[in-house]
């Protein structure tokens, strides 16, 4: 523009005057542009937080039973009866399956990729509501309970769990201020974590990053793990918890969950060691239960 300017000028099609004006007109566009390309970032910021939000505000509220879930000395009993579930109605995910699972029990469910395993997982947490036929929790239909009373009562592992701002015991404990702390440091032995929070300036009250930034996928799935064993829960439903582990801590983490005597445990995994000391080994397949 600068290079047009000035032909024009010597050209004598511009006066000096008006080049001076047109320069600062080009100069005052140009820091505008530049300013709204620095902004385009904030944009992102703000268009992608929204889409976030909209991931919970858009969902349906949970139905949500009245009775209040007692616990179980022995650990929690879950029984179906040709149970199916699909996302879309023409097409389902779990096709009439039938099991049952007394409490105290160590289960293991096997699979290959998309046969319905953590599908499964969810119903039993009463995160999915619609689905057809019977899931009993202690005998009683899944949708009877007050869900806020059934979760206070069992533990969960899921690949699409994350870390959230706060401290290391705030991430674990999830506001459970009844969690012993020397009971935790157990804990943190079985999944690999000791030698880490030990390590830690702060240990427990170590701030945390949102989705775990700063920490290693491994690291953060064994918090995840342990914030699924803290608080001595009547069932586990976990899901690949020997992927992130050594060989060491594999062994632990079996022999943690076989010594659970007052808790049920159902493991989706391929890990042959623990499905053989496993009371039940389920295998699915395209939403069926093949073996059992």
């Amino acid at each position: 523009m600068l290079f047009v300017g000035a032909l024009l000028l010597i050209d004598q099609q511009l006066n000096l005057g008006q080049f001076i004006a047109a320069e600062i007109v080009i100069i005052t566009v140009l820091a505008a542009v530049e300013k709204l390309i620095l902004s385009l970032d904030k944009a992102y910021d703000v268009l992608t937080s929204l889409e976030k939000l909209s991931k919970v505000t858009d969902k349906q509220l949970e139905s949500n039973g009245k009775l209040m879930f007692s616990e179980n000395d022995n650990g929690i009993s879950l029984r179906a009866e040709n149970l199916s579930f699909g996302f879309k109605k023409d097409k389902n995910i779990l096709e009439k399956i039938d099991f049952s699972i007394s409490a105290g029990q160590k289960v293991c469910i096997q699979g290959n990729a998309g046969s319905g395993k953590s599908v499964l997982m969810e119903l039993a947490t009463g995160s999915i509501d619609s689905h057809q036929g019977s899931l009993l929790i202690n005998d009683v239909p899944i949708g009877n309970y007050d869900l806020e009373s059934f979760r206070h009562h069992i533990g969960v592992f899921y690949h699409e769990q994350d870390i959230f701002q706060g401290t290391l015991m705030e991430n674990i404990t999830m506001g459970d201020n009844s969690i012993d702390v020397a009971d935790l440091m157990k804990l943190a032995d079985v999944v690999g974590l000791k030698k880490l929070i030990a390590s830690m300036p702060k240990g427990f009250d170590e701030l945390l990053e949102p989705t775990g930034k700063g920490l290693s996928s491994i690291v953060a799935k064994k918090i995840l793990l342990l914030r699924a064993f803290a608080g001595s829960p009547k069932l586990l439903l976990l899901d690949e918890p020997f992927e992130m582990a050594g060989g060491e801590d594999c062994d632990k983490i079996a022999a943690y969950l076989n010594s659970l005597k007052q808790t049920t445990v159902i493991v989706v995994t391929g890990n042959k060691a623990f499905a053989e000391q496993c009371d039940q080994v389920l295998v699915m397949e395209n939403g069926m239960i093949k073996q059992q």
